[in-house]
């Protein structure tokens, strides 16, 4: 599922490259808001999916702060 918010991100940057005068400018706006909404989506994931998968004695309990921890 991630991987498609790869694809929804990469979608908005198209759309924001095909941005020209005329009609075609409203391509931009739609394509910043495209990429957003897929930034947001890809983070959501990630946290979740990263809580998901570690074991309750590294910090996956909801109450322990399992994100100060360093991604290596």
């Amino acid at each position: 599922m991630l991987w498609l918010t790869g694809v929804l991100i990469a979608g908005g940057y198209v759309l924001m490259a095909l941005t020209r005068s005329g009609w075609a400018i409203a391509c931009y706006p739609v394509g910043n808001f495209v990429t957003t909404f897929g930034v947001v989506v890809a983070n959501i994931l990630q946290i979740s999916f990263q809580q998901a998968v570690t074991p309750e004695r590294l910090g996956s309990s909801p109450l322990r702060r399992m994100r100060a921890l360093p991604l290596h």
